[in-house]
């Protein structure tokens, strides 16, 4: 299973960091759940660049969803990624 974090850097534009699983526990444990919210996009869909509104995790189900950080970098993540 692959973990990428999103985030800004000190640049304020958003770069890809590959995390580990345990790496990944350790800021979900002083995080904590929190409120919960499942969302369905429809196939085929665009969303263009934004700044995300909260913290969030993306779990694929199915499908296939490709991510673009500023610098042009693309992450592609499948069913289970």
């Amino acid at each position: 299973m692959n973990i990428v974090r999103v985030y800004s850097g000190d640049d304020g534009e958003s770069h890809f960091q590959v995390v580990t699983p345990e790496e990944f526990a350790e800021v979900a444990k002083r995080r904590g759940s929190g409120d919960i919210q499942l969302n369905e996009r429809p196939s085929p869909s665009f969303s263009d660049y934004h700044t995300a509104p909260r913290r969030q995790y993306v779990v694929g189900l199915s499908g296939l969803s490709e991510f673009e950080c500023a610098d042009g970098t693309k992450y592609q993540m499948g069913a289970g990624d």
